[in-house]
């Protein structure tokens, strides 16, 4: 029964999430804390996925009483690592043959493609996507979703190759081993443990393939996985626990340890919070497995923490991004959409401030014919924000015809233009202000689902500039935003 709840579940979810309504893009801010991720393509992922491992948890097996075979476990992690593995390669690689930094975000640009790349959050190995769409006929969706198109070409081959062929290992045996799992615990337990194997499942699955290693839901995953391959009911859990707490916390120090070592910012912050998460989560999704403890002040301390937890991160992500979204806009917002009409020609910057006024930001947006998930034209201002109207990045130049000549336009200023040599040849680093008479300031300080709006707007009206000076492809790295003030 419990099964078939959650295949209508997904199923009515899949429905949802996919159309064009404002409820998609609320499902989508709910949900995707817990997928760890802004691309809907990770959310109908997990949701697809669900939907296949309720549907093989229905079917009647024989002999499914048992322990799961040790050698499909340790295929299942062997598999797992030499994608891991596969995918960093295609990372370090791509790093290193444009002398890009390992500690900061990269924004890779090829004509209207585009992907982000880091090495907490690793989409060298998305490629395989890509290739897999354009096998099937089905190439548009690399215009739609980030699917890792913008680097097929720049990627080792053989990373690709040994990566494809790992997760697909890996998926086919996360199939097989669900049974087993399920079938060593009692029958009344089972259902409590579907539930922390499918999203633990997910998890190293779409981290295989979209994340890579030091991404902060993988090893609460591995370590969940371990744990269910390990136990067969409540106490044989904890058992598995005592034993292996020291490996745990090892694995978890030299995780923190190695990502202090390429970026001390990260692992300070955005590392930690993140990994914290998602160990609360699947500390949460446990627990249920220990309902007859329920009274004792340790599971009420065990799930109070993991409460907490879990709804501060929510907080910052999801609710913070439909809080933002809800909000009307009032007098002294402004809102502007930026267009392309001519691809040689200069953009067209229209305020749309009088038109959306009273909307809430996602009609707005919606209004406008704007995807508030993938926005790329739309510019919201909200008065009262702490404004930067520039940003120092570095340029590093893969493909272009012709010599380089970068020159200010009436919409932008390049005010700084000289080599950077630590990223190698054709890199520079450049000092670029908007107008602030012409093109308002876009975004501010704390972060938020509109910030990140408004940056990947003034993103592609970089990358306007940037192909019409004859520049292709390239790499842009983000080092520091600033104000220029009310006048230039």
């Amino acid at each position: 029964m419990a099964y078939t709840v959650f295949i209508a579940a997904c199923s009515l979810l899949l429905f949802v999430y996919n159309g064009d309504t404002r409820a998609s893009i609320w499902l989508h801010y709910a949900v995707s804390p817990f997928v760890y991720g802004v691309s809907k393509f990770k959310v109908n992922f997990f949701l697809v996925y669900f939907i296949l491992l309720s549907l093989i948890a229905l079917v009647p097996r024989r002999n499914v009483d048992g322990r799961p075979d040790i050698r499909l476990i340790r295929s299942f992690f062997l598999s797992s690592a030499a994608a891991l593995a596969a995918g960093f390669s295609s990372y370090i690689l791509f790093v290193r043959k444009f002398s890009l930094p390992l500690e900061k975000y990269a924004y890779h640009f090829k004509g209207n493609y585009h992907s982000i790349n880091y090495f907490a959050h690793i989409h060298t190995s998305k490629v395989s996507i890509a290739y897999l769409l354009g096998w099937l006929g089905l190439g548009r969706f690399n215009r739609v979703y980030d699917t890792g198109y913008v680097f097929a070409g720049q990627v080792v081959p053989w990373t690709v190759a040994i990566l494809s062929a790992s997760v697909v290992a890996a998926f086919i045996l996360s199939l097989l081993l669900l049974n087993p799992v399920l079938g060593q615990w009692p029958r009344r337990s089972r259902v409590f443990v579907f539930l922390p194997y499918a999203f633990a499942c997910a998890h190293t699955l779409k981290c295989l393939i979209d994340g890579g290693i030091f991404s902060y839901d993988l090893l609460p995953s591995l370590l969940a996985l371990d744990l269910l391959f390990s136990s067969y009911d409540p106490s044989s859990l904890l058992e598995t626990l005592k034993k292996r707490w020291k490996y745990y916390f090892a694995a978890v120090a030299v995780y923190l340890g190695v990502c202090s070592i390429i970026s001390m910012n990260d692992a300070l912050l955005q590392v930690p919070i993140g990994f914290s998460f998602m160990a609360a989560f699947f500390l949460l999704l446990f627990l249920p497995l220990f309902a007859d403890r329920a009274r004792s002040p340790k599971f009420i301390a065990a799930a109070l923490a993991g409460f907490l937890l879990v709804a501060f991160y929510w907080s910052m992500h999801g609710w913070s991004a439909i809080a933002t979204m809800s909000r009307r806009l009032g007098p002294g917002d402004r809102v502007l959409t930026f267009d392309y009409p001519d691809p040689a020609g200069p953009p067209v910057v229209t305020d749309q401030s009088v038109r959306t006024a009273g909307m809430r930001m996602i009609d707005a947006y919606r209004a406008l014919g704007e995807n508030p998930l993938r926005n790329r034209r739309v510019a919201i201002i909200r008065k009262g924000s702490e404004p930067t109207t520039g940003f120092i990045f570095v340029l590093k130049i893969m493909d272009c015809k012709g010599g380089i000549k970068l020159g200010s336009t009436d919409l932008m200023h390049i005010d700084e233009l000289k080599p950077f040599p630590p990223c190698g040849n054709k890199a520079y680093q450049l000092r670029v202000s908007f107008d602030p008479r012409k093109v308002p300031p876009l975004w501010s300080d704390p972060v938020s689902v509109l910030n990140q709006n408004n940056e990947y707007c003034m993103l592609f009206l970089l990358n306007h500039y940037l192909t019409q000076s004859g520049i292709t492809e390239y790499a842009v790295v983000p080092y520091y935003y600033f104000n220029v003030g009310p006048g230039k």
